[in-house]
């Protein structure tokens, strides 16, 4: 052990009065031996703020400690160079001190540092009214976001508005867990997480924005009677207009939050169209292709309706002239109605459809077209309305394999012509205007109807951010750093 790095443990114990060395060597580790990092880490988790100069032996003063006071219930995010105001410090004199621990010593500490910032942002509010943010506009501006302006809803990302590589950066230092060691037959190890394809990880400032600004406000959306549970409804309800919009959605399309993923749309979908009846069931056929994940195979086979296999060409790809035959054999001559559920990118080769060309040819035929995007939503545009044509009928998506997407519920997006049943899928709270002993009467509003219960109120806001910073990354983005990959492992 170093000189340097005994004085860095006993200062930071007299900071933390932990006892423990070992401890203290431990949390230093963690931070790389940052020793202005780990104060601030420790400081923030226990909802102080610091003040510290540097001494000329390279160590911080002790610092002095600031715990700050809000009256105002409107969060809001405090901005980069933003003086503070007001503030109630825990020293001697109470005197109002302004902090001079924003400088960075490096890219790679700014970003990690950055990564914490909204939570010391949290102890970081004022008294002032003035300069704060009321809640409601907080929830109105989610609602109101755009793809064009990052910031729009995670401001301390503003300053990557034109550096894409630094914005992939920053959100790399914010994964959950990426630091983490396992134990493993050879020792300790640092885990490299390599399953996205399964399910994406946690986002810092994702959780942080949810712990800030939503939870404390949290009330059941069904509740109209009380402030909180307005402003859940339209935090839930910003979500779900942020997500049409990413997908270009238009008043024929529905999204429903459903599940835990695309499973769930599916199912849900299925359900809807009520194939389990006899009458229902006889007049349509469905085709799925050989490299569908069974959650787009079982659904559809467990009603009991005509299932074809369309196989793949020599490329991986659906036989196109197979499909077209099929199309036209079932449209022209068996009469039935056609449903085609295909994947948009296989979770099991990677293979990516050309669905606005695939949907094309669907449509030809009077068919429906749904796409599974499971594997492919986190990384490829969605657009519900390519063209007069090439439109999709439904759209399924496992949230939860974006970045920042764990605990986020499926999503099915579909036409609003498929919700031809007269009783929701799932019924329950939420989807009756009345109900007697003798007649029930349901609401007319599909999203409202086949959402029936308490929803995962929490899952879907965070879906609505996770779209968000899709969409800030951008597609060409995401594609030049996938091109890279292949080009550097292949």
């Amino acid at each position: 052990m170093t000189e340097s790095q005994r004085q860095k443990i006993d200062y930071f114990q007299s900071v933390t009065n932990w006892k423990d060395q070992q401890k203290v060597i431990d949390f230093l580790e963690l931070y790389e031996w940052d020793l202005d990092f780990a104060v601030e880490a420790f400081l923030t988790s226990t909802g102080v703020s610091i003040n510290s100069e540097e001494t000329t032996s390279g160590l911080p003063n002790k610092p002095t400690l600031l715990r700050t006071n809000s009256t105002d219930i409107g969060f809001r995010f405090k901005l980069p160079n933003e003086p503070w105001t007001e503030q109630e410090t825990l020293s001697e004199n109470h005197q109002q001190q302004t902090s001079n621990h924003s400088s960075m010593k490096s890219p790679h500490h700014s970003l990690n540092a950055l990564s914490h910032q909204q939570t010391v942002n949290r102890f970081n509010q004022t008294t002032t009214t003035s300069n704060t943010k009321p809640f409601d506009d907080q929830v109105d501006q989610f609602a109101r976001s755009h793809a064009t302006t990052i910031s729009a809803i995670f401001p301390d990302i503003n300053q990557f508005d034109h550096n894409k590589q630094q914005l992939l950066q920053y959100i790399d230092s914010n994964i959950i867990g990426k630091n983490v060691q396992i134990n493993t037959p050879w020792g300790s190890r640092k885990m490299i997480y390599a399953d996205y394809t399964a399910s994406g990880r946690g986002l810092t400032f994702i959780e942080h924005y949810m712990m800030n600004n939503v939870l404390p406000y949290y009330a059941n959306t069904h509740s109209e009677n009380n402030a909180c549970a307005l402003q859940t409804t339209k935090f839930r309800e910003g979500a779900r207009t942020i997500i049409k919009q990413y997908v270009n959605a238009t008043d024929d399309d529905v999204v429903i939050f459903t599940g835990s993923g695309s499973t769930a749309a599916i199912n849900k979908l299925v359900d809807v169209l009520q194939l389990r009846d006899e009458n229902v069931r006889s007049e349509t056929v469905v085709f799925i292709t050989t490299f569908e994940h069974h959650s787009n195979i079982l659904p559809w086979k467990e009603t009991g309706v005509e299932l074809i296999r369309i196989p793949n060409n020599k490329q991986g790809l659906i036989d196109e002239d197979f499909l077209k035959n099929q199309l036209k054999h079932y449209h022209d001559e068996v009469k039935k109605h056609i449903i085609c559920t295909f994947n948009a990118a296989s979770n099991v080769t990677g293979i990516r459809t050309d669905v606005d060309h695939v949907s094309k040819l669907v449509h030809q035929y009077d068919g429906w077209i749904f796409w599974d995007y499971a594997a492919a939503a986190p990384y490829l545009k969605i657009d519900m309305n390519a063209s007069e044509i090439a439109y999709k009928d439904a759209v399924f998506i496992s949230t939860h394999k974006f970045v920042g997407g764990p605990s986020t519920p499926g999503i099915l997006i579909a036409k609003k012509k498929l919700f031809t049943n007269q009783v929701p899928s799932s019924v329950g709270g939420g989807t009756v205007n009345f109900v007697t002993r003798t007649h029930t009467e349901y609401i007319q509003d599909i999203e409202a109807r086949e959402e029936g219960g308490t929803p995962n109120i929490l899952g879907a806001i965070r879906a609505g951010l996770v779209f968000h910073l899709k969409e800030s990354v951008g597609y060409h983005t995401i594609d030049a750093r996938e091109d890279a990959l292949v080009a550097k492992f292949f």
